[in-house]
C-alpha cells in the first residue's frame, strides 16, 4: 500500500469481494490473496511483463480472461516477499499505459 501511495497518491485502492483493485482513470491492477501466495493481474502486455520481471513465476491469460478485463494482460504469481521491487516496478508501468491511453 506504501509503495502504491508513493507511485502517485491519486491511485485508489478499491476493495471487492474477491479482490483488491489498483485504480486511477480505471482499473491497471486485480490482485488476488491466496493461502500462501499473491496473484497480481497487471494490464499490460506479456512481453513487457517478461521483461521487467526475472524472480517470480508470470502467465499469460487466455483470451477470454483477457477479454474479461478488457485488455492485454497478465498474471504474476508472488509466493514469498523477496524481489518485490520488480513487481514494484511492473505496476508502475501499467499504471503509466493505463494514464497515457
Amino acid at each position: 500500500k506504501q509503495e502504491v501511495s508513493r507511485i502517485d497518491p491519486e491511485i485508489r485502492i478499491n476493495p471487492q469481494k474477491y479482490y483488491i483493485s489498483l485504480r486511477g482513470e480505471k482499473n491497471f491492477a486485480y490482485i488476488k490473496f491466496r493461502k500462501r501466495k499473491m496473484h497480481i493481474t497487471l494490464m499490460m502486455p506479456y512481453d513487457q511483463g517478461k521483461q521487467i520481471i526475472k524472480k517470480h513465476k508470470i502467465a499469460e491469460h487466455s483470451e477470454g480472461v483477457k477479454k474479461f478485463y478488457g485488455g492485454e494482460c497478465f498474471k504474476v504469481t508472488i509466493e514469498d516477499e523477496k524481489d518485490l521491487e520488480e513487481v514494484v516496478q511492473a505496476i508502475m508501468q501499467s499504471y503509466r499505459q493505463q494514464k497515457e491511453s
